[in-house]
């Protein structure tokens, strides 16, 4: 065992959309656009990568507005992008793993109502 070094895995991240959760809301000011975006992290899950091997997976789930918005505005989409990685370091403050280095910036979403009762 080595220590001092991280240890790199492949965790992905879904984004889905629920209209259970609110809208996101803009605020002008002097310096520009000041967005909220709320957002909800599920509990990790496993899934198969590609090569059939289980990765972990994290479900972060946004207002369908807020992907609307990310398909007709790049930086709107790296905004989320960017905000799924952090709602997901928060939440499990995964200390050996660095979300950005390992995940796929691409954003696909689904029509997934994930967090239905």
């Amino acid at each position: 065992m080595e220590s001092g070094k991280a240890v790199k895995e492949k965790i992905f991240i879904n984004v889905v959309q629920s209209d259970k959760i609110a809208r996101p809301t803009k605020k002008s000011t002097p310096k520009g656009d000041c967005w909220s975006v709320p957002y909800s992290v599920g509990p990790p899950h496993m899934e198969k990568d590609k090569k059939g091997e289980n990765s972990a997976c994290f479900d972060c789930c946004f207002h369908s507005e807020a992907l609307i918005l990310s398909d007709a505005n790049v930086d709107f989409k790296n905004l989320l992008v960017t905000t799924a990685m952090d709602g997901v370091e928060a939440l499990y403050k995964r200390q050996e793993q660095d979300v950005r280095a390992s995940t796929n910036c691409g954003l696909k979403h689904t029509n997934d109502d994930l967090f239905s009762n």
